[in-house]
């Protein structure tokens, strides 16, 4: 389901900098790799808009591997 700017939810979590509504989302399967209108995906958005996003990264791909 995306907004009228083509932002999933995960982008707003991301937009917001909620690190646990990003965690849940993840855990849901919600998929990093989708883009928006612009064409920024939710990575895009996290480094964009997270504060420390390399650690959120880091933690959310470890805890898949």
């Amino acid at each position: 389901m995306k907004n009228q700017k083509g932002e999933t939810p995960l982008h707003c979590a991301a937009v917001a900098g909620s690190r646990e509504c990003l965690n849940i989302l993840l855990k849901n399967g919600g998929d990093l790799s989708v883009t928006n209108n612009e064409d920024d995906t939710v990575i895009d958005t996290i480094l964009s808009f997270l504060p420390r996003p390399s650690s959120f990264l880091r933690d959310s791909l470890n805890s898949k591997v």
